[in-house]
């Protein structure tokens, strides 16, 4: 084992790199030194404050201006990349721009790299993670550069946004409303057209604008064998009716360059590849649905862990798309702050180069019915994306709008059949938002209305979509569809598509692509969302499989409340789409 006290003695420690929450963990003791890990190595870019206040000036730039002001030297990055590799390393990604190596080795061999013990804990589904319960000290070309690390602290890896009614109960069944009061229609998107209409992308399309020329880069963990087949089935089948249902296909899959599969060489590190499947199904469906012209780009990672963010930085980089859509989330408490400092020099790229980032704001309200406190989600709490909540949609005739309240739901009581009864309420699920821990408010967040003018750090989410499973999306997954589907997974993608068609508009009138957006939306205020307003509704549903009755609040969600302007169930609010691209493609 390393000597701890001996090696930090001729170490440099990097402050806020050791795993955070660990005491609510069982620990399992060290891990087994023989097992295989995987870790992404971030290096610190070069004048810092430079490029913050080329972010704060609106300041666009290609790939290669970045490189040549930002980038770690071609140098510093070697002297890395050697010192890995003289440790036993295996390099199994790098990158153009300097900033992350890809490595994998074992648990014995990243100690005494990165100066830590990892220990083995188990989380109270019973699940087994790994983790280091004290932060890094490094020697060598590290001490200089290193930023922090993803993939030593297990725990805090993202977790894919997609909810399902059937998760109400153990039968796979969907909820149907058996009885409402008041005259809301719920809205059922088992047609893309019914989307289309509801959030009012009519106008656009007969505008001209599809998407068009425009990429939507998705980043999800391991992709879907069957995604090029379903997407053809789900044009065929849910999307009958709809703008743009007999366009070409375009979808491209891909992979980080370089990265092999390691996930499956530790048992504690694999991931639930079939949950993933499923994201993958809603973000490529619902993006394509909603830009029916644009390519879609999936990026397809070998594990749900750090090489999440390779496959981001790769997009990035390479300036693959102009906006890009992230369906999962881990609570900001529980991500180390060198963590979040190494992701958010990725979203600052992104920000320069005009890449737009729309990240779900998650689907577990507040946080305080798992963590006991209140938090909000990373990456979506990052000031250098576009954060998307939740709202649960009502229609009129012919998918209309009419309302929207918040997304949350609370479980009054399940009536089992023989009449059992489980009381509540119990909190199921609903959007994310709150208040960052770690990130300054930026500053088109100041002088908005609803925004807390006390509160000094960012707030979340920037804007919402509809969410709701009970109101929510048909998919298809392997070749079925499957309606009551949503989560703020579903809202992202959809965001991204929305600002793919304002970006063929923008490249129409003005030959460039739009600058990040979050400054434009807040600026010109909320004439062109649906505010929404507080509000609930009790409803009593019936599962399609079990026969249980499920008495169930609408539009309660942990603290968070809709109120009149910002608010932090759903932003600025959810897009009229038509009066959004018209704000974007004309902003200058």
């Amino acid at each position: 084992p390393l000597d701890m006290q001996a090696f930090a003695q001729s170490a440099t420690d990097v402050p806020g790199t050791a795993s955070l929450g660990l005491a609510n963990f069982k620990d399992l003791g060290v891990a087994p030194s023989d097992a295989t890990m995987n870790v992404l190595v971030y290096l610190k870019l070069q004048n810092q404050a430079t490029l913050t206040q080329d972010i704060k000036n609106h300041v666009t730039m290609t790939p290669a201006q970045f490189h040549a002001q930002f980038s770690p030297t071609s140098q510093n990055y070697h002297a890395v990349e050697n010192q890995l590799q003289q440790a036993g390393l295996t390099i199994t990604g790098l990158s153009d721009n300097n900033a992350a190596l890809d490595v994998t080795g074992t648990v014995s061999q990243i100690e005494s790299v990165f100066g830590t013990t990892i220990k083995e804990y188990q989380d109270t589904a019973g699940n087994s993670f790994f983790a280091n319960p004290s932060d890094y000290h490094v020697t060598g070309a590290l001490a200089a550069q290193l930023v922090g690390a993803t993939g030593i602290d297990q725990y805090s890896e993202p977790q894919p946004m997609i909810q399902s009614t059937a998760t109400a109960a153990t039968n796979n069944e969907t909820l149907v409303p058996s009885s409402t009061k008041g005259t809301n229609g719920f809205f059922a998107g088992n047609n893309s057209a019914d989307i289309q209409h509801a959030y009012n992308f009519d106008p656009v399309y007969q505008s001209g604008l599809d998407g068009s020329g425009q990429t939507i880069a998705i980043v999800d963990a391991y992709g879907s064998p069957t995604i090029q087949s379903d997407l053809q089935t789900y044009q065929q089948q849910v999307e009958q009716g709809a703008y743009g249902a007999s366009d070409p296909l375009n979808l491209q899959v891909i992979s980080p360059p370089g990265l092999t599969q390691v996930a499956t060489q530790n048992p504690v590190k694999a991931g639930d590849a079939a949950g993933w499947a499923g994201e993958v199904s809603m973000d490529v469906e619902l993006s394509h649905a909603a830009a029916p012209g644009a390519k879609i780009l999936l990026v397809a990672t070998p594990n749900s862990g750090s090489d999440l963010y390779m496959g981001v930085n790769q997009v990035i980089d390479k300036h693959l798309a102009n906006q890009m859509s992230l369906s999962f989330d881990s609570p900001e408490a529980y991500t180390p702050a060198s963590e979040r400092t190494a992701i958010n020099q990725m979203f600052e790229q992104a920000a320069v180069e005009g890449i737009n980032v729309f990240v779900a704001a998650g689907d577990w309200g507040d946080y305080s019915p798992s963590l006991g406190y209140k938090d909000v989600g990373f990456p979506a709490s990052d000031p250098n994306v576009v954060s998307v909540g939740g709202s649960s949609l009502f229609v009129g005739k012919n998918n209309t709008y009419q309302s929207e309240i918040p997304w949350g739901e609370n479980f009054d009581k399940i009536v089992h059949p023989d009449g059992t009864v489980i009381p509540g309420p119990i909190f199921w699920f609903g959007t994310g938002g709150g208040v960052s821990n770690d990130f300054a408010k930026p500053r088109w967040q100041t002088g908005v209305p609803g925004l807390d003018s006390t509160i000094t750090t960012r707030q979340v989410p920037d804007v919402g979509y509809n969410a709701d499973p009970l109101t929510g999306f048909a998919l298809v997954q392997g070749g079925q569809v499957q309606g009551g589907w949503g989560g703020t997974s579903d809202a992202a993608p959809q965001w991204a598509a929305i600002t793919a068609l304002a970006n063929q508009g923008h490249t129409q009138k003005f030959g460039t692509a739009l600058p990040f957006i979050d400054p434009i939306l807040y600026a010109n205020g909320q004439a062109a969302f649906h505010d929404v307003l507080p509000g609930t509704l009790n409803v009593m549903f019936t599962g399609s499989v079990s026969g249980n009755k499920y008495y169930v609040t609408m539009g309660q969600d942990t603290s968070l409340n809709a109120t009149a302007g910002w608010d932090n169930t759903t932003g600025l609010g959810t897009p009229d789409v038509s009066k959004i691209v018209g704000e974007l493609a004309n902003a200058q």
